[in-house]
């Protein structure tokens, strides 16, 4: 059966870029196979791991490497400042030369810096080695919701990045659980759970042109049309072949696409600068802030739960397993989001997210003593969940193309700031 009735192979304009983005945007289903969905989810799963496990080991980490007050942040404030230059760098390498080669060396480094956190001896080695992890960690995130932005159609994104975020939520609470006795085996503990996420180097196993290929978008407008249009036959392929439909002919992609606008014909030699004019540069802004006073509370909930916990009296086996029992509701928030995401406006999703942190901390605050910290402690994690998927999508959507990955990395990675200068 013929697949899809191309445009004339010398068409090379405006047009037969709006035909790759108009044959992605029709697509009744993913494209994406099982190994590929399996790459995307270990990459996403092994980001969040490193972000999250820093809190549990903390505590190990401390006696262990003999680390005072001052000591305990340099490690968390170098990842963040690391995260922030590597989402810029690596999201500048994804508009320049392709998504998955941004992609790819994120994990490369991820996998590297995990690696060397395990055999850190003192506080300037874990800093040196976490400030490597975050430069991969900068970009996995952003750069994966810019992805799958433009691998998906617009009306599936956020189910399909739901979909990973609940897979990943039940794999994290059973290593989370898993961790706790692996923490009893003294300086070992921590670090076999470090040494654990350099295991994200197995996703570059997928990292292929039918596994996981490059973004047609991105192939699209620097004039790799006959790549974008071969890699659009095989999305369409499973696709259809998914839902037992035929895929559209050329006229009905193109029908009511329009002439040419001046985002089509516009050339950007330095991705960034499309972000430095409008309409883009308040839309930057605008994401800029968001993640800004998002990753302000939430790393310091994040990296610091169990000394919370401590602090009210707990020893330090409860107050691990508190944390990890916290880090379970993200399960329910993803069930519904995967029901629900492309039904309710994402800016909905987000705002809930963010009230839902709000009231956590509050529960947290309040006196209540330790149910009060637990409950919040749900509240919270419940409120992270809720917004982050619908946040990535979100920031990714509202920028074109040419410029996503910077942006949606610059965002996303700036932000981080705010999780860097939140009190120790």
């Amino acid at each position: 059966m013929e697949l899809f009735v191309s445009a004339p192979a010398t068409d090379v304009g405006p047009t037969s870029r709006r035909e790759v983005i108009g044959r992605m945007d029709r697509l009744p289903a993913s494209g994406i196979g099982a190994l590929g969905f399996a790459a995307l989810l270990i990459c996403y799963m092994f980001a969040n791991y490193d972000i999250g496990v820093i809190a549990l080991a903390l505590p190990a980490m401390i006696a262990d490497l003999h680390l005072d007050t001052a000591e305990i942040s340099l490690p968390i404030t170098a990842n963040l400042l690391a995260y922030v230059i590597g989402a810029y760098v690596f999201g500048t390498v994804a508009d320049r030369v392709g998504r998955r080669p941004g992609l790819l060396l994120t994990v490369l480094t991820l996998a590297v810096g995990a690696l060397l956190t395990a055999f850190s001896w003192n506080a300037a080695s874990l800093a040196a080695f976490r400030f490597i992890t975050g430069l991969g960690m900068g970009a996995m995130l952003s750069l994966g919701a810019t992805y799958i932005s433009e691998l998906m159609p617009a009306t599936q994104r956020g189910q399909f990045l739901s979909r990973i975020y609940l897979i990943q939520t039940v794999l994290l609470a059973a290593v989370g659980f898993a961790s706790l006795p692996i923490l009893q085996l003294g300086p070992i503990g921590w670090r076999s759970l470090f040494g654990f996420a350099a295991l994200v180097i197995v996703a570059v196993l997928a990292f292929t042109d039918r596994r996981l290929p490059e973004s047609p978008r991105w192939l699209a407008d620097h004039a790799q049309l006959d790549r974008a249009r071969r890699i659009v036959a095989e999305l369409e392929a499973r696709a259809y072949k998914r839902v037992d439909g035929a895929p559209p002919t050329y006229e009905e992609v193109t029908a009511g696409l329009g002439r040419s606008t001046a985002e089509d014909s516009e050339e950007v030699a330095f991705p960034t600068a499309a972000l430095l004019r409008p309409p883009y540069l308040s839309r930057m802004l605008m994401v800029l802030g968001f993640w800004f006073l998002f990753y302000f509370p939430v790393y310091a909930f994040l990296s610091y739960t169990p000394l919370i916990f401590k602090a009210l009296g707990e020893t330090e086996t409860n107050a691990l397993l508190e944390t990890v029992l916290g880090r379970v509701a993200p399960l329910l928030v993803f069930v519904f989001l995967f029901f629900f995401v492309e039904r309710i406006q994402r800016r909905v999703l987000i705002f809930a997210g963010v009230g839902l942190i709000g009231l956590g901390l509050l529960l947290i605050i309040s006196g209540l003593g330790t149910v009060g910290a637990l409950i919040g402690s749900v509240v919270i994690t419940a409120g992270i969940s809720l917004a982050v998927a619908p946040a990535y999508i979100y920031t990714a959507e509202v920028f074109p193309t040419r410029a996503r990955a910077s942006a949606t990395a610059i965002g996303d990675g700036i932000g981080h700031l705010g999780g860097a200068g939140h009190p120790y």
